[in-house]
């Protein structure tokens, strides 16, 4: 497969491909990344001097389009290999995504790291990217913090969405221990049940309170309060029956009143037709 072809340049920045993929020269089919590098531009406020050899605008290049999680050491390691320049500091842009100004060590460093990007897009140089940072040499084992790329997204996918064989385990490992705990609990409960006061009495635990902080949580009643409790409890009750009795014979009352007036009314009415009867004025229609 040829190798693709890039430009020199796009809007005035140099176009920088390096490789992705693993560090193999005879990777047939290398995956490229473009980067875009342009001489960092500035205003300066007073005339140039001796002193101003190593300022630092004119040893800063400006890098946009950088691989993703791009660190220090990234950059360190891609101006090595392509200009074999040291770089003193790496600024990310707080305003463009994946940009950000490398400041190399002086001016003319700068310059020779220019130089020797303008011709990468002719793919002369395979220039990798090592998107793995190592900053402990020592150690044997890698963290989950120094994968970089598609495995650390593929990490976290995993992490995330967990095979279902592993997801049941964890699953299961969470009510067992679910289970062992809510077995701790029922048996503080019981012993709270089987425990004897100072004055000889057991503690009631009702079906409904299954644990020992729904136990505590119970109102509790001095003795003063019960025995006021009940007072008031039996007043209601007597009194509420009073009522109650009292209402009924109101009603029986009541009854009786409104029919003797009935039956009055209607001997006051059978005497007034009688009455009409004999004076021969009853006339019904």
């Amino acid at each position: 497969m040829s190798p693709p072809e890039f430009p020199d340049q796009i809007n005035g920045f140099i176009v920088a491909p390096v490789i992705l993929s693993a560090q193999d020269n005879k990777d047939p089919s290398p995956v490229y990344h473009t980067i875009y590098l342009k001489k960092h531009q500035f205003k300066r406020t007073t005339a140039p001097t001796d002193d101003d050899e190593d300022d630092e605008g004119d040893r800063t290049v400006f890098a946009a389009n950088l691989p993703i999680l791009t660190s220090f050491e990234n950059i360190k390691k891609f101006c090595n290999a392509v200009a074999d320049v040291l770089v003193e500091d790496f600024v990310k842009d707080p305003n463009i995504p994946n940009a950000g100004k490398i400041i190399l060590v002086d001016k003319s460093a700068a310059n020779r790291f220019i130089a020797k990007s303008k011709t990468l897009y002719k793919l002369k140089d395979r220039i990798f990217w090592n998107a793995t940072s190592n900053n402990n040499n020592n150690s044997n084992t890698t963290s989950a913090d120094s994968i970089r790329g598609i495995d650390r997204y593929t990490a976290k996918t995993l992490k995330k969405y967990p095979p279902h064989d592993q997801l049941q385990r964890m699953v299961d490992l969470y009510m067992l221990n679910f289970a062992k705990a809510e077995a701790r609990e029922l048996q503080n409960v019981r012993s709270l049940a089987e425990q004897v006061d100072e004055d000889g009495f057991t503690l009631v635990v009702s079906s409904t309170r299954k644990s020992a902080a729904d136990i505590r949580a119970a109102p509790k009643m001095t003795e003063d309060e019960a025995i006021q409790n009940d007072a008031t409890s039996g007043g209601k009750k007597k009194k509420s029956k009073e009522k109650k009795d009292f209402y009924r014979f109101q009603i029986r009352e009541q009854k009786k009143q409104e029919m003797n007036s009935l039956l009055k009314r209607f001997k006051e009415d059978q005497d007034k037709i009688k009455d009409l009867k004999e004076k021969k004025r009853f006339k019904p229609y």
